[in-house]
């Protein structure tokens, strides 16, 4: 399954880069500095086109504990609706869900093949 080790590679590679880069900047701090906007949004979209990838392929099925389509909307409204993003949402993404979605990923990687 190459197609979807490569993909949770990307996936697992953009959420840690947002952690970090977000490092402990606070809601207020993020929505003054538009170097860092567009950094996470760039990873969010990196990650949500990587899960794009993996659900277009039908692999995902297999691993509930990912969402898939979450991940896939949050991609396609931070590149389509660029204008109109709530910082509050992506920060919530970075800070909460993507914690869950490493160890998701991790877990999912030590048991391929």
């Amino acid at each position: 399954m190459p197609l979807l080790s490569e993909n949770l590679g990307y996936m697992l590679a953009a959420a840690v880069d947002a952690i970090s880069a977000l490092g402990g900047y606070s809601l207020y701090e993020l929505q003054q500095n538009r170097e860092k906007q567009a950094a996470l949004c760039y990873l969010v979209i990196v990650a949500g086109e990587s899960a794009n990838r993996v659900r277009e392929s039908g692999q995902h099925e297999q691993y509930p504990q990912i969402q898939w389509h979450s991940l896939a909307g949050m991609r396609n409204r931070l590149a389509h609706q660029h204008h109109r993003v709530d910082f509050d949402i992506v920060m919530q993404t970075v800070t909460v869900n993507f914690p869950q979605l490493i160890a998701s990923i991790e877990a999912i990687l030590d048991d391929l093949p």
